[in-house]
Parts: C-alpha cells; structure tokens; sequence
C-alpha cells in the first residue's frame, strides 16, 4: 500500500451483493490494500451483524438517505483519516416505459439518488479537508448505452454519475478524487428476473462483445483500482466494467465476410 496516513474505507451498502464483494476484497489486501480499517454501512441491521460477525469488520447500521443518519457516520470516524469513501447504494429497475407510471418513476429515482446527494454533500469537503483521498460510486453502462425497458433506471443513474462528475471538479485542486464504475447488468438478487430466466439471461449475454454479464466481484475489483492511494491521477470518469458493451462491436462486414469465405 502506498505511504499515506489514512487508514479508513467507508463503503456505504456494505451489505449489497457489490458492497459484500468489495468488503471482502478489502479485507484481503487486495491489490496491496492491506492493513485499512473498513466500515461497512447498511440498511438491514440482522445483514450488519452477518458482515460483521462472517467478515470481522467494523458495521454501521444506517440509511444515508437520512442526512442526519449519513452524518453520524462520518462523525464517527473523521479523526481515523479517511482514504476512500465508496457509494454502491442503488436499486436496479428493469420494466417497460409503458408499463410505469409516475410514482414508478419517482420511486426509483428516490432508491438511486438521495443516498448518493448525501454522501458527496459530506464526504466531499471533509476529504478535502483532510489533503484529499478517493470517492467512488456504482452508476450503470445504460446511461452511456441506450438499452430499452431501462429508461428510469438509466435516468436515475445518470443524475447519479452526473453528481459525482461535477463534484469531482469542484474537487479536483484539493486532491479529491472522484470517479463512478458503470457496470453492465450484473448477476445479483435485484436482476433475478432477467439473470435466472434461461431465455433472458441468454439475450442478456448476447448484448455483450464478452459473452457473459458481470460479476458483483468485476466491479468491486474496480472499486478497489479507483480506490488505490496510487491511483492519483484520474478523476471525473465513468470507469467501465461492460464487457465492451458502450464501445465494442463483434460483429460485422469482417465477420460475415471471412464467414462467407469459409
């Protein structure tokens, strides 16, 4: 790890499938980062203890869409020097525009979006405070690639991406780094629907140049690089983890063509 004085990650929901993977990940010295102290923060308090009891690290139970509760945390743990805060707080929403009404829309934007206001609202200039560190959150590939029946989702995504970006210019001079991962449809409990359905979790794979979807691990692998103290030069990005899905294409003239000669 590099030589720095700080020693906290805070990883807002921590017990996620994203937020899990990237806990244990830390926790492991991946990538060199060993030696931190990581604070897990969720939502479902018998889910904290689990972490807590199955992983050893310190749990919070808090809902950041409450500014107060969101507070606390940091409170608690500004005197530690923090090196990363992390926001993989996000519902995943696959329905139909004409299916949704406005209250379906509303409800995702409120399961993306204030969560991730409140941690940048606090984060930001305490870390900027403090000479600086990393703030990474979880946005999605749909708001860089249009896929149909995600339009809420991508909506509220991008408010979320779009947050970070223009917070991370703001600051950027005080050595705070700010970026996003934007993942393709991952392999979790929320995307169920889509990921244990055989004919979907089939068209789903068939999007992607890499043939399969994404691992909570794949991002949380991610994370990490953002996070690293040596990762101090990239800041305001999307980071994707998409299987080249936004900009790769597998098939085309080349393809048909050598096809044709065989």
């Amino acid at each position: 790890m590099a030589t720095t004085d700080k020693k906290t990650v805070i990883v807002f929901g921590a017990t996620g499938t994203v937020g899990r993977a990237l806990v244990k990940m830390l926790k492991d010295g991946h990538l060199g980062m060993a030696g931190i102290k990581i604070v897990a923060v969720g939502v479902d308090g018998e889910e904290c203890k689990k972490l807590e009891k199955e992983m050893g690290v310190h749990t919070m139970c808090k809902d950041a869409c409450d500014m107060k509760a969101c507070q606390e945390v940091f409170d608690m743990h500004k005197g530690e020097g923090i090196l990363g805060v992390v926001d993989t707080i996000g519902e995943f929403s696959y329905k139909p525009m004409a299916d949704m009404t406005a209250d379906d829309v509303m409800a995702v934007i409120k399961n993306n979006v204030p969560a991730s206001f409140n941690i940048m609202k606090l984060a930001g200039p305490l870390m900027a405070e403090q000479g600086g560190g990393s703030i990474v959150c979880v946005g999605a590939a749909v708001t860089h690639h249009g896929i149909k029946h995600h339009e809420a989702f991508a909506a509220a995504k991008g408010a979320v991406e779009s947050l970070f970006r223009n917070a991370a210019a703001l600051y950027a001079p005080k050595n705070v780094r700010i970026n996003c991962v934007a993942p393709g449809l991952i392999k979790h409990p929320a995307s169920a629907g889509i990921s244990l359905d055989p004919e979907m979790e089939k068209a789903s794979r068939e999007l992607y140049p890499m043939k399969r979807l994404a691992t909570p691990e794949d991002v949380a692998h991610a994370i990490c690089f953002l996070l690293h103290p040596l990762t101090t030069f990239t800041t305001g990005h999307a980071f994707p983890v998409d299987g080249g899905l936004c900009e790769v294409q597998v098939h085309g003239i080349a393809h048909h063509a050598a096809a044709t000669k065989a």
